[in-house]
């Protein structure tokens, strides 16, 4: 055990049979705990591998110059751990990330979940579109897109990459409304947020492209939860109903988009997503992302659960609008 003698290892004196399944479910309880797991030895560092590299998040670095060089926290998997990861999370702040995504791409193949920014999604695309660079098929299966995706993104033809995608949320429509559906002929699910959705229907929350899609199994109306009680203005002069205009509280405002929404598409769902926490704590999309990844419910399946009433989400909403906060200068 690297080393160590018997009487040295921290390990109890257990038959492997009953020590693996013991470090397998601890390595399921959070990913600190498979961190945690993979320092005990090599062979139980082998053990954690798929767990520890899984799921990974990758943020976007500063571009300033620290130490004479540009510091930027693409980098490729370590060797021998991108086979493990399935999900992954990637932010960029500019193009100048662009090859050590390209790289990080490369070393990670089996990746069936992806979260990407514009700048990476370029990266992806263009990967898939050209005949030197591309992978002979790809994995990913679910693809969340960070930041408004102009029409101009997706005029690479990247075929192998776009005819596997079944599920697609997208974070941010503010700038621009464009749903890329023509482009993934497999997909099933959408989610999109429902306060930057633009319609001509006054008594509908749901585009006419989507609408009309039959491809379409699920679509997901995401509403942040915090933004609906506390920043009610986002939502609330956005929609022309005489119904929604009148109502007067947060639970009522959704009970009335989620009624008309169902009403006009019994495929689409209006759900509180992110959530907030314990204590109103505002749950970021990251970090409900990751929880979904590494094994908590997702999306998806909340909306599939609390479809027949919403009831859950209703509850979670308070029937008068709070006061305006107000904070020390």
């Amino acid at each position: 055990m690297d080393g160590l003698s018997e009487d040295e290892s921290p390990l109890p004196r257990l038959p492997a049979e009953l020590l693996i399944p013991i470090f397998e479910a601890t390595c399921l309880e959070s990913h600190e705990a498979a961190l945690r797991i993979s320092l005990v030895c090599s062979w139980v560092r082998d053990l954690a591998k798929p767990y520890v590299f899984g799921t990974v998040i990758r943020k976007a670095g500063s571009l300033y110059p620290i130490k004479g060089h540009v510091e930027l926290s693409h980098k490729n998997a370590p060797p021998g751990c991108g086979d493990f990861v399935r999900h992954l999370w990637l932010e960029t702040v500019d193009v100048l990330s662009s090859p050590r995504e390209m790289g990080l791409f490369k070393s990670c193949p089996n990746v069936e979940d992806i979260a990407l920014s514009v700048n990476p999604l370029r990266t992806l695309l263009a990967m898939y579109a050209s005949p030197y660079s591309s992978p002979k098929a790809s994995a990913i299966r679910t693809l969340t897109l960070l930041n408004p995706t102009p029409r101009t993104v997706w005029a690479v033809t990247p075929g192998a990459l776009l005819r596997g995608i079944t599920h697609l949320r997208m974070i941010d429509l503010q700038h621009t409304s464009y749903v890329p559906l023509e482009h993934l002929p497999a997909l099933t699910h959408l989610a999109v947020p429902l306060v930057h959705l633009r319609t001509t229907y006054t008594d509908s929350f749901l585009a006419e492209n989507i609408t009309k899609s039959r491809r379409l199994q699920m679509v997901v109306l995401t509403v942040d939860h915090y933004d609906w009680i506390y920043r009610p203005w986002l939502h609330r002069d956005r929609y022309t109903t005489t119904a929604f205009a009148k109502a007067e509280t947060p639970r009522a405002g959704f009970r009335l988009v989620w009624e008309a929404t169902r009403k006009r598409d019994q495929r689409a769902h209006v759900i509180l997503s992110p959530t907030m926490g314990p204590g109103e704590t505002h749950v970021t999309v990251c970090a409900e992302w990751s929880a979904a990844a590494r094994g908590s419910e997702s999306i998806w399946e909340k909306a599939a659960r609390v479809a027949p009433d919403n009831a859950e989400d209703l509850n979670a909403l308070p029937t008068v609008y709070p006061k305006p906060r107000t904070y020390a200068l």
